[in-house]
């Protein structure tokens, strides 16, 4: 999957939705939102942008490796 914690979202959000959750297809939440990043294009008029976010298992992990034993306490729905 690459680099866990920065992943391009090929969606589009108002602004200020930094923080916000990324669901799947399944509704299930999988990131939260960060920001965007503007691509570099051949064509100086043409202005593309992503979103990225942060997944879900690189919080969990990044979480987990701060407070050992935090995610024994979660409750995980199904």
């Amino acid at each position: 999957m690459g680099n866990y914690f920065y992943e391009k979202l090929y969606t589009s959000t108002e602004a200020g939705s930094s923080g916000s959750p990324v669901f799947d297809e399944d509704f299930r939440v999988v990131g939260l939102h960060r920001g965007y990043v503007e691509l570099a294009e051949p064509d100086p008029g043409d202005r593309q942008f992503r979103n990225q976010g942060s997944s879900m298992i690189a919080i969990l992990r990044e979480l987990e490796s701060r407070v050992p034993g935090i995610l024994e306490t979660l409750t995980v729905l199904p």
